[in-house]
C-alpha cells in the first residue's frame, strides 16, 4: 500500500502535467482570452452588439474583447472625440427633456396662471416685477428637467461615449470619454478591440453607448 507522501507526490505530479499540458496546446490568442481583463475596473473590458435605443444587456450577444491600449491621443485628436461625444450626449439629453416636458407641463401651467393672476390687478411697476419672477421660476422648472434629463440619459445610454477610431492599420479601436454631470471628458487613449465594435460597451453592469461618428487617428 502507498504511503500518503507518495499519494500526494503523485497528485502533485499529475497536477503539474495537466497545467503544462493546457498551456502548449494554447495558442496565443487563447492564452490573451483566458488571461482576465488587462484594465482594472474604472475601465473597458467588453464590447458589445445591440440593436441600438433604450439597450438590454440580456439580450445582448457577440461579445468582443480588449486587446490593450491601442496608443495615446494627441491634442488634436482628444478634443475631436470630446466634442462629438459631447455633441452625442447633448443630444441624448435633448431627447429625454422632451419625453420629461408632459410630466412638467401643469406645474409650468400654475407659474403662468399665477402670473395673469397676479398681473391683473397690479399696477405696471408691480406686473413688471411679476413677469421677472415668472422668468425665474420658468427658468428654475427648465433647470430641474434638464437635471432630471442628464440622469435618465446616463440611466438609458450610460456615463461613457465611445467614439470608433479610423486607424491606417484598419485595426478596430475606440476612445471611451467618460461624462461628468453634463460634461464629456477628453479622453487621452485609444483601446484596441478583437473585432469590430457595436453599438454598446458592457462592463461590470455599465453600459457605454458607442457613436457612429469616426475620428481619423495621425498615425
Amino acid at each position: 500500500m502507498a504511503s500518503p507522501s507518495s499519494i500526494a507526490y503523485f497528485c502533485v505530479t499529475l497536477l503539474a502535467g495537466v497545467c503544462l499540458s493546457a498551456c502548449v496546446s494554447q495558442t496565443p490568442e487563447e492564452r490573451l482570452a483566458n488571461s482576465g481583463p488587462v484594465y482594472g475596473p474604472s475601465e473597458v473590458n467588453y464590447m458589445v452588439n445591440s440593436s441600438g435605443g433604450a439597450i438590454d444587456l440580456k439580450n445582448t450577444v457577440d461579445v468582443a474583447q480588449t486587446l490593450g491600449r491601442y496608443r495615446r491621443l494627441n491634442v488634436g485628436e482628444s478634443e475631436a472625440v470630446q466634442r462629438l461625444a459631447q455633441e452625442k450626449f447633448d443630444g441624448f439629453v435633448i431627447s429625454e427633456i422632451q419625453n420629461l416636458q408632459p410630466a412638467y407641463a401643469s406645474r409650468r401651467r400654475e407659474i403662468k396662471q399665477r402670473t395673469q393672476k397676479l398681473s391683473s390687478s397690479a399696477s405696471p411697476p408691480e406686473v413688471a416685477k411679476i413677469q421677472r419672477d415668472e422668468a425665474k421660476s420658468l427658468q428654475k422648472l427648465d433647470s430641474e428637467i434638464r437635471n432630471q434629463a442628464v440622469i435618465a440619459a446616463k440611466r438609458r445610454y450610460g456615463s461613457q461615449i465611445a467614439v470608433p477610431m479610423k486607424t491606417r492599420d484598419n485595426k478596430p479601436v475606440v476612445v471611451v470619454a467618460k461624462i461628468r454631470g453634463d460634461t464629456v471628458s477628453t479622453p487621452t487613449t485609444a483601446v484596441e478591440l478583437d473585432r469590430k465594435p457595436g453599438s454598446v460597451i458592457e462592463h461590470e453592469g455599465k453600459r457605454t453607448t458607442v457613436i457612429g461618428n469616426q475620428v481619423t487617428l495621425d498615425n
